[in-house]
């Protein structure tokens, strides 16, 4: 009897192990989730601030392969720089490296800066990105350049246009964003392909000329590490992200110290668990033991009165040994399986019926002590028994649902893979991963998805816009305190999907729909707003999805947007780079 007990304590360890085991590799999923989005939102922002200054670059070899007079040239560059607020500076060089054009008020040499040399000594480079450097004319200034190469007609080298921008372009937009990713101890920095650093935030004072082991953690491979920071000593969950066409590489991290704090957080009640559901189970078993020997003193005296008394005790042992047997490995089952996750109710709910048990089989001990345990007492007893089995039961299956949810989701999202689904199931396992967002809140989520829609599609990416879709609604449309409901609808027409989904919110005034879908367009900035969440749906529905969206809202009506996109979705174009 007690190395039942001590073997049921053991699995009970065991299974409270795998889910902390479980809980410790979610942790590590979410940090590596939040650092990939960060850095490929930050790769994006860089692509896109770079691609502007050589746009005007390319004008400007336009205007200087068509012969402008000097002066239209000037005119033209001052008006982009007073166009573009970090653009310092924009020259035309001569293959000499004097400068031939620019709007430089004190002009200096700078015919040995890199953004010069590189392109007289190597006719490969085409564009280029300079190191960080320090201005000669301003003192204190920190600056990188935009450069591309000029060819004359017979291909030879004839100067280099350069654009040069103050730092603080890239790093002041690098701590806006960092800092609306509402994250603790985040870090982010942009370097070339050779570790040169050209930007960190938070700041760091040595960024001139200052490097990072770039291919100690992945090259210019878009990957996830666990590595040392250079620059505060400190193991850190590190992705490496590749700026489209660029040599640069973002990498964004985050602390794993702060990945082992919101592992011991879910840990705690795990624990605590086990520790309450052991304590249950060596009680149980000691009632047991005492039951047992009790029952084996009283046959031992019947025993010696007669045989046909003994012969009768003998039978009676053996139905009660059946009994117990049966009393417990139902509890043992109820008790074991209460322990398989770390979700509160359910095993809340089981230690309640594992406890009613014991009280009914110390009862049950009790009445056979006492010799008034009768037929319709043990009936009584059997049947509370089952319920309770049964109460155990259900809700280690309901563990077992929420756990599988919450797994998918997070799988879907870290892979973009595609795979078939059923919408209506995928929504309820979605809706389940964001209730903890809405359990404090009066708002509820109402669903009319009929049960055969199946997709072939990338669950991630429609997990995504699901996911923005009502963080939007929770921060802006709900802010105000009133009551909410958010209403998602589907439907079949032919080969596609139209999903609808509105709330009853503050609504988008008129004036603003052509602009929320822009990036970085927010309403909310400096209280938690980045501006991305509708960007980013819509990216996911054009090029992932292969589908459309249109927005219908008024001023205090909430919004309504309608999706429509293929229930089999198009060729993975675009689903590495907007996979969530």
């Amino acid at each position: 009897m007690r190395s039942l007990g001590a073997a049921a304590a053991l699995v009970v360890y065991v299974f409270a192990g795998l889910a902390l085991w479980q809980s410790y590799a979610g942790a590590v999923d979410r940090a590596e989730q939040k650092t990939q989005a960060l850095a490929q939102v930050y790769a994006d922002f860089t692509y896109r601030a770079l691609d502007a200054y050589d746009q005007i670059l390319l004008d400007l070899g336009g205007f200087v392969d068509a012969g402008m007079a000097k002066p239209l040239m000037h005119g033209f560059m001052s008006r982009k720089k007073a166009y573009h607020p970090h653009l310092l500076n924009l020259f035309v060089f001569d293959a000499d490296g004097a400068i031939r054009v620019g709007t430089q008020d004190r002009p200096a040499d700078l015919s040995d800066r890199d953004y010069v040399t590189v392109h007289r000594d190597d006719p490969d480079v085409g564009r280029y990105v300079g190191r960080p450097a320090v201005s000669r004319i301003v003192p204190g200034r920190r600056f990188f350049a935009v450069s591309r190469r000029l060819n004359a007609a017979d291909g030879t080298f004839a100067g280099v246009l350069a654009a040069t921008v103050d730092l603080k372009d890239l790093s002041g937009a690098f701590d806006t964003l960092r800092e609306s990713a509402e994250g603790q101890d985040i870090a982010m920095l942009l370097a070339h392909h050779d570790g040169t650093l050209i930007v960190r935030s938070p700041a760091v004072d040595d960024v001139i000329g200052r490097s990072v082991p770039i291919l100690a953690l992945g090259g210019e491979r878009a990957r996830t590490v666990e590595a040392v920071s250079p620059f505060d000593g400190r193991k850190r969950v590190i992705t490496v992200r590749q700026v489209p066409h660029y040599p640069l590489v973002v990498l964004a991290s985050v602390p794993s110290a702060l990945v082992l704090e919101e592992w011991m957080r879910t840990a705690v009640p795990v624990v605590a668990a086990a520790l309450a559901l052991t304590g249950a189970l060596l009680w149980l078993t000691l009632h047991l033991l005492r039951q047992v020997r009790a029952r084996e003193r009283l046959m031992a005296d019947v025993q010696a009165a007669k045989d046909q008394a003994e012969k009768a005790l003998a039978d009676l042992g053996q139905a009660q040994d059946a009994i117990v047997r049966t009393e417990k490995l139902a509890a043992l089952g109820g008790l074991v399986a209460g322990i398989a996750h770390e979700i509160n109710t359910p095993v809340g709910n089981a230690v309640t019926a594992a406890s009613f048990l014991a009280k009914e089989v110390d009862g049950l001990a009790e009445a056979f002590d006492g010799q008034t345990l009768t037929a319709s007492g043990m009936r009584s007893f059997l049947e509370s028994a089952g319920e309770s089995v049964r109460l155990t039961l259900s809700n280690c299956e309901r563990a077992a649902e929420l756990i599988h949810g919450f797994k998918q989701v997070a799988v879907d999202q870290t892979s973009g893979e595609r795979r078939r689904f059923n919408l209506a199931e995928y929504v309820a396992e979605v809706l389940l991963s964001l209730k903890p967002q809405f359990k404090r809140t009066p708002h509820r989520v109402d669903t009319y998805i009929p049960d055969d829609i199946e997709l072939n599609s990338y669950p991630g990416a429609f997990s995504q816009v699901l996911t923005n879709l009502m963080t939007n609604s929770l921060m802006h449309g709900f802010d105000d305190g009133r009551s909410g409901v958010i209403d998602l609808a589907a439907r079949v027409e032919g080969d596609m999907l139209e999903m609808i989904y509105s709330d009853n919110g503050k609504g988008i005034p008129v004036e603003l729909q052509s602009q929320v879908f822009e990036p970085f367009f927010t309403t909310r900035r400096g209280s938690g707003g980045s501006g991305l969440g509708l960007n980013i749906i819509h990216n996911i529905v054009h090029r992932t999805l292969g589908g459309s969206l249109t927005l219908d809202s008024q001023q205090g009506r909430g919004v309504h947007f309608t999706f429509r996109f293929p229930l089999h979705a198009p060729a993975a174009k675009g689903a590495e780079d907007h996979a969530p």
